[in-house]
C-alpha cells in the first residue's frame, strides 16, 4: 500500500470486491457454507459444581474445515466458528490453523481476571501468543497493479 496511490489502492480494493457484493454471491456463499458444515458443535462445561466458581466451556473447532476451503480467490489465511457468547461462563474453543507447523488458534472469551491469570502465568505466556497479521502473514501482502 505504501508503493501506490491511494486512489489506485481503492481501485484495486473495488475491483477485488465487485465480484463479492453481490446478492447471488452471498446466496451461493451461504448455500456453500451449508454444504460442508460439519456436525453439530458439542460443547462441555467443566467447573460449575461449586457455589462460587466460575464454569468454563470448553468446545473444540477441530472438524473446522478451514484447510479445505477456498472461495475462489485462494484459500483463507484465518477462519473459525464464532458467535456472541452472552453466558457468565468463560468459552474456550481450539481450532486448527492454517500454519504448516501444526499450530491451534485458540479463541478464549473469559473474564479480565481470568485472562489476567493466564498472563500472569509463565507457562500459559510461552504457550498462548496474541493473534496478529504477522502470525497470519498478512504484513507481507501487496497491491499489485
Amino acid at each position: 500500500m505504501e508503493r501506490v496511490d491511494l486512489s489506485q489502492a481503492a481501485d484495486a480494493v473495488h475491483d477485488f470486491l465487485s465480484v463479492a457484493k453481490t446478492e447471488e454471491h452471498f446466496r451461493g456463499l451461504i448455500d456453500w457454507v451449508e454444504t460442508r458444515r460439519p456436525q453439530q458443535l458439542v460443547a462441555t462445561v467443566y467447573g460449575d459444581q461449586d457455589p462460587g466458581s466460575t464454569a468454563v466451556v470448553v468446545s473444540s473447532g477441530k472438524g473446522f474445515p478451514i484447510k479445505k476451503m477456498d472461495f475462489g480467490w485462494g484459500r483463507p489465511v484465518f477462519g473459525s466458528y464464532h458467535f456472541l457468547w452472552r453466558g457468565s461462563a468463560g468459552y474456550v474453543m481450539p481450532m486448527p490453523s492454517m500454519s504448516k507447523d501444526g499450530d491451534w488458534i485458540v479463541y478464549i472469551h473469559m473474564s479480565r481476571r481470568h485472562l489476567d491469570f493466564l498472563d500472569a502465568d509463565h507457562e500459559a505466556t510461552q504457550f498462548f501468543r496474541p493473534l496478529t497479521p504477522d502470525y497470519l502473514c498478512l504484513r507481507s501482502l501487496s497491491l499489485h497493479d
